[in-house]
């Protein structure tokens, strides 16, 4: 087969997908329009060898995700059970905080990855030695060709250029499908309304992490876990991993977010944790603010509005013509685990398998 695969987006569910065909034996092109690998998947970092906390993904479940934890221990990486000795805290809307125990009832087995989940990206990344990969290359279209390639139009820092792919496997969320990326044969109406109210998991949300030289807040009998209705921080966590941190989602909408800024938003979440766990939590070694709204690879203007529930994500419906051409991959394309890092890779691996069996079956055909 002279013409590649071109997979379009970086992220878990990109990498995985570009790795299972690479073993397959088939050429592939992996397109990414941001300038790092990794995706929605992003560690902020003290220095330059230790990661600090996840501003992505942080957590994944062993009994629930069996493809996350196969790919961990391929992999060799240490994971740690996240932080949950002690008490949590919750802080009311008239300013009182107080300390309840935690119910183990309640507990959850939460794991996390050491050096964060980019150690998983790198683990991927670092065995794709056959594999092509175009950073700062945004796809803007798709044509469908009378031979059955696509060809793809690239903006490359404003500068246009064209890949020619025998299959495309898109693993962009599918807001960002329908709004970013033109296609000929165009996509149905129903499509585009489809994916447009199709939500983009963290795409609404924004986290906020300060690391630390010692964990003030452990020594003082806290779990870290708290809740809070005053804000910015609406719920809090330990984020240590190789320095001491703690992280909280910032519940603020997106216009008040905004409306402070980055700098005024990181005072306050300072000044809220300093409420909660002591005076300490204002002396950070270094803090990192990441609004996934604001990230144009990840949201929409449609992605404003945050969610109030996990979202029921469906098997993708590819209207005719591109049928056993373009496949979709990426969280909010999978069946049973959207949304989370177990979707990105259960979705690679359907869209992989589908694209396989076409070929096979074409193949069969072709010798009969």
């Amino acid at each position: 087969m002279n013409q590649p695969v071109v997979i379009i987006g970086a992220g878990l569910s990109g990498l995985y997908a570009a790795r299972q065909l690479s073993a397959a034996g088939r050429e592939v092109i992996l397109v990414e329009a941001r300038d790092r690998l990794g995706g929605r998947v992003l560690s902020g970092k003290s220095d330059e060898s230790a990661a600090c906390c996840d501003l992505g993904p942080t957590w994944f479940w062993p009994q629930w995700n069996p493809r996350i934890n196969a790919l961990i221990r391929e992999s060799g990486i240490a994971t740690f059970p996240q932080y949950q000795t002690g008490a949590d805290t919750i802080e009311l809307r008239n300013g009182e905080v107080f300390q309840q125990k935690k119910d183990p009832r309640y507990a959850v087995d939460s794991k996390r990855v050491r050096g964060g989940m980019a150690a998983l990206i790198q683990y991927l990344s670092s065995g794709l030695h056959d594999v092509s990969v175009l950073l700062n290359s945004s796809v803007t279209a798709m044509h469908l060709q009378e031979d059955a390639s696509i060809v793809l139009t690239l903006d490359q820092h404003g500068i246009s250029a064209q890949l020619t792919a025998a299959e495309v496997i898109s693993t962009i969320p599918p807001r960002l499908l329908a709004q970013s990326v033109n296609a000929d044969p165009p996509w149905p109406a129903t499509t585009v309304s489809a994916w447009k109210h199709t939500p983009t998991w963290m795409a609404p949300h924004a986290k906020f992490v300060a690391c630390y030289a010692q964990p003030f807040w452990r020594e003082a009998g806290l779990s870290g876990d708290a809740m809070s209705e005053i804000g910015p921080l609406s719920e809090m966590h330990d984020a240590s991993d190789s320095t001491y941190a703690l992280f909280g989602f910032i519940g603020l909408s997106i216009f008040q977010r905004a409306r402070l800024g980055e700098q005024q938003l990181s005072n306050l979440a300072l000044q809220q944790l300093a409420r909660i766990y002591g005076e300490a939590a204002l002396k950070p070694s270094a803090t990192y603010l990441k609004d996934w709204t604001a990230d144009v690879w990840t949201a929409t203007p449609l992605d404003a509005t945050a969610l109030r529930s996990h979202p029921v994500y469906q098997s993708p419906e590819l209207p005719a013509p591109w049928q056993n051409r373009l496949f979709l991959a990426g969280a909010e394309f999978a069946p049973t685990h959207g949304g989370f890092l177990e979707g990105a890779l259960e979705s690679a691996e359907n869209a992989v398998a589908q694209l396989l069996i076409k070929n096979m079956n074409y193949t069969q055909t072709v010798i009969v």
